[in-house]
């Protein structure tokens, strides 16, 4: 496995969920992830699928080899619909980043704009009074040690 890749997933040790993840990354098959792993299908689906603890790790893993995918993906459709020139990929890519290419988009209204904005304002006056419990939390523990 080359050091980049492998670099990607620090937290995984077991050689096995390592190879599958890093060909998960680069395939995006399961099947061919099992493969290269040297694991069954049925292995490889207790991993991606148990919710014991011992799992978790992995399937965090797995979102950021989708990731990884989905980078080399996209940055391949773009390649591909700039200098191949076409206008069908160009404009999946489009739709994907400017919502006002979708079918069916409707623009927000001014009271759907007034809403999404007091909700954005009510969103960070939460989060700062949040941090401040914490802040308090922490203060209040650091008294008690």
């Amino acid at each position: 496995m080359e050091q980049e890749q492998m670099s990607e997933f620090p937290e995984i040790n077991d050689t096995k969920k390592l190879a599958y993840l890093v060909e998960y990354s680069r395939s995006g098959s399961h099947a061919e992830a099992c493969k290269v792993a040297g694991v069954s299908a049925k292995t490889s689906w207790n991993w991606r699928h148990d919710n014991r603890s011992e799992y978790l790790q992995f399937q965090e893993s797995l979102e950021v080899a989708r990731q990884i995918l989905v980078d080399r993906l996209e940055a391949e459709l773009f390649k591909r619909a700039i200098e191949g020139g076409s206008d069908s990929l160009l404009m999946f890519a489009l739709k994907k980043h400017d919502p006002s290419y979708r079918e069916g988009y409707k623009p927000p209204t001014v009271e759907q704009q007034a809403i999404q904005a007091a909700a954005r304002e009510s969103f960070e006056k939460l989060k700062e009074n949040e941090m401040l419990r914490i802040n308090d939390v922490h203060r209040f523990q650091k008294m008690l040690a």
